[in-house]
C-alpha cells in the first residue's frame, strides 16, 4: 500500500462508500438478470404450448439442451477473466482490469457470434439433422433460434455481471 503525502487529502467519505455500493448495485443487478431470464423462461412455455402445441413440445427441450453447453461455457469463460479483472481492482491496477473486461467482452463477441452462425445452421438443416416431420420445422426453427439468440446475449452480457463492473 502506499502512504500519502504530508498535506495530501485523504480519501472522502463517498470514495470509501463507493467499492460497497458498487458490491451492492453489482449484486441486485445480477438477481435482477436472473430473474428477467427465469421470467422470460416461465412466459415461454405458454407460448410455445399456444404455437406449437403439446406433442411439438419437445422441440423447446431439444433446442434447450442442444444449447445447454452454452451456459456453462458463458459461466467459465465469465469466471475467468471476472476473477482476473477483480484482482487487478483489488491492487488498484483499473487500466489492467478495463484491458481484462475489454478482453473479456471482445472474446464474448467471438463466442456470440460463432454460436449464432451454429444456431443458424443447426435451424436450417434441422429437419435433416433431427428428422422431423415438415409441418414442425417452421417452428423447430423459431424454437432454436430464438434459444440461440438468447443464448449469445447471456455470452455478450458476461463482463457486465463481472463483480467489479
Amino acid at each position: 500500500m502506499s502512504e500519502r503525502a504530508a498535506g495530501e487529502p485523504g480519501p472522502t467519505s463517498s470514495e470509501q462508500e463507493a467499492p460497497d455500493q458498487r458490491i451492492v448495485v453489482n449484486t441486485v443487478s445480477r438477481y435482477i438478470s436472473m430473474s428477467v431470464t427465469m421470467m422470460v423462461s416461465f412466459l415461454l412455455l405458454p407460448f410455445l404450448l399456444r404455437h406449437i402445441g403439446k406433442s411439438a413440445y419437445a422441440l423447446q427441450s431439444l433446442a434447450h439442451r442442444s444449447l445447454e453447453f452454452v451456459t456453462m461455457l458463458a459461466f467459465a469463460i465469465g469466471t475467468s477473466y471476472s476473477r482476473i479483472a477483480t484482482t487487478h481492482y483489488a491492487r488498484g491496477e483499473y487500466d489492467r482490469m478495463n484491458a481484462t473486461l475489454s478482453a473479456g467482452l471482445a472474446l464474448s463477441l467471438i463466442v456470440a457470434v460463432i454460436i449464432v452462425v451454429a444456431t443458424c445452421l443447426v435451424a436450417a438443416y434441422a429437419g435433416f439433422l433431427f428428422d422431423m416431420p415438415p409441418d414442425l420445422l417452421p417452428p423447430a426453427r423459431w424454437v432454436l433460434c430464438i434459444f440461440g439468440a438468447g443464448s449469445a446475449l447471456q455470452i455478450i452480457s458476461a463482463p457486465y455481471r463481472s463483480s467489479v463492473y
